[in-house]
């Protein structure tokens, strides 16, 4: 997933923060359904399943944010 937004919006500006969001999205979903369907360790809802979407998305817009910014302190304009 991450290769193909990379491809699709680029690898800096809003396009990489949206990437973020969708690959936290994506993976704390998937995360849950197999806890739930496959461990057993709770019951699957859909509540749930959007919650841990809502979180995914928070904390991977968050750390493609804070990537971003942190290279850019090392990396001088124009180079």
């Amino acid at each position: 997933m991450g290769v193909g937004c990379g491809f699709a919006i680029g690898a800096t500006g809003a396009g990489a923060v949206a990437c973020g969001a969708l690959a936290g999205a994506a993976a704390n979903m998937v995360t849950y359904a197999i806890e739930t369907k496959v461990e057993h360790k709770g019951n699957v809802s859909l509540g749930g399943m959007l919650v841990q979407g809502a979180i995914g998305a928070v904390v991977g817009m968050t750390l493609s944010a804070g990537r971003r910014r942190f290279w850019a302190r090392f990396h001088a304009p124009g180079q």
